[in-house]
């Protein structure tokens, strides 16, 4: 969020735990450039992925960039760009823009 803010975008922060519908709406009716979902901790992954998934296909149709952000088993079994940590977030989003 502000990384976001002082590269002078404009960041929208939902919350936490946004239910994926109510995050699929946000997708598409504001077509963001760029959606960031931490996988840090997540107590059930096959729910999860499943879900990430949803949102995938979302920013795909709508042409959102989708990251996901955090270290663990699930982050190395998607095929969806992914950051370590938010000091790595500018550089992962510049090498996809490119």
């Amino acid at each position: 969020y502000s990384i976001n803010r002082q590269s002078g975008s404009n960041a929208i922060y939902p919350g936490i735990n946004l239910p994926v519908e109510n995050l699929s709406e946000l997708i598409l009716k504001n077509k963001p450039n760029l959606i960031c979902l931490s996988t840090t901790y997540i107590s059930d992954f096959e729910n999860y992925e499943k879900k990430l998934n949803e949102i995938k296909k979302i920013c795909d149709m709508s042409g959102t960039l989708l990251i996901i952000g955090g270290v663990n088993e699930l982050s190395k079994k998607v095929s969806i760009p992914k950051c370590e940590s938010i000091s790595e977030l500018k550089s992962v989003i510049t090498k996809l823009e490119k």
